[in-house]
């Protein structure tokens, strides 16, 4: 019998400010060879806006040599904790316009639901989850903490989030992959044209 050792580093909670790894999108990667879970981009209909989510918090497995692993644990604040100087990470949500393709005959603008399209690069996860608190409940995470709204997650092609209605909210997506391990990406919706730089 094949005895694995496994080195598990201290159970230190990391305040993490930034992001996870930043993958090298469109090459092949062994998920084993991260150190930290991989980016997420988040986009909206036809690409008109995206932006790459925070990484708040995640548990994450790293291959040593033979058959060592070292685990990592980072911690970061809950979604609705305020963000601080560095602020969420801000998807706007409204198509400018001409943006949009011609509309179906019969079909309103208006009747049409926000999706958003998940990209984890080339090591996507095996299960995404996710939620969203309305975006003026910041700063009152004691309070709202469990009063978040569960969204659904198609996962059909791809991971797309199926959110019921557009408007000002903070998402919470929890990836997992398996033993590799999890992470939980936070960014903010806004119903508006984002302002060219």
């Amino acid at each position: 019998m094949k005895k694995t050792l496994v080195l598990i580093s201290a159970l230190t909670c990391i305040f993490i400010l930034g992001g996870c790894a930043n993958t090298v999108r469109g090459a092949e990667l062994d998920p084993r060879t991260l150190t930290e879970p991989p980016e997420l981009i988040v986009s909206t209909e036809y690409g008109v806006d995206r932006v790459t989510a925070q990484c708040s918090n995640y548990e994450w497995n790293i291959k040593l040599e033979g058959d060592m692993m070292s685990s990592v644990i980072a911690c970061g604040a809950h979604p609705l904790d305020s963000p601080g100087g560095l602020g969420y990470a801000t998807l706007y949500t409204a198509f400018p316009a001409g943006s949009l393709p011609p509309l179906e005959e019969g079909q309103l603008p208006g009747a049409m639901l926000p999706v958003f399209y998940l990209d984890f690069g080339e090591i996507p996860p095996e299960t995404v989850t996710a939620k969203r608190w309305p975006a003026s409940y910041v700063g009152n995470a004691s309070e709202h903490y469990s009063d978040g709204e569960n969204v659904t997650v198609d996962s059909s092609d791809g991971f797309m989030l199926l959110p019921q209605g557009d408007g000002e909210f903070i998402y919470e997506i929890h990836a997992d992959w398996g033993q590799m391990g999890s992470a939980d990406y936070v960014f903010r919706t806004v119903p508006e044209v984002r302002d060219e730089p």
